[in-house]
């Protein structure tokens, strides 16, 4: 979105309530958003083939949960960062922004990225 106003702000298909990114802030749990459903988060983690991690500073407890999922299974596992982050070696670092990456990325992974 290259000009975020309350008119471009995207509002929930069946109540019409705005719609925020799906994070944690500071002072939140997991267990504080009935939508943010940990527990199915964290058991698609523990059957995923492909992780991938998206402008995450890996400094947050949910990173490392489903890092540690992904390479307990051994999963193919990437980092799009514009800084080349990775928080393990078996996690390629995709050194791009997001918006660049992500779409390129899931066409090589054979995976279709709305736009």
């Amino acid at each position: 979105m290259s000009d975020p106003t309350l008119a471009t702000v995207p509002c929930c298909p069946v109540c019409d309530a705005y719609l925020r990114q799906h994070v944690l802030w500071f002072d939140e749990y997991y267990s504080d958003h009935h939508d943010y459903q940990i527990e199915r988060v964290l058991h698609a983690a523990e059957r995923a083939d492909v992780v991938l991690f998206a402008g995450t500073s890996f400094a947050v407890g949910i990173t490392d949960m489903i890092l540690e999922r992904g390479l307990s299974r051994g999963a193919a596992m990437f980092s799009i960062d514009p800084v080349g982050r990775a928080p393990h070696r078996r996690v390629q670092a995709i050194t791009a922004p997001a918006e660049a990456a992500l779409p390129a990325l899931c066409r090589g992974l054979g995976a279709v990225a709305n736009a």
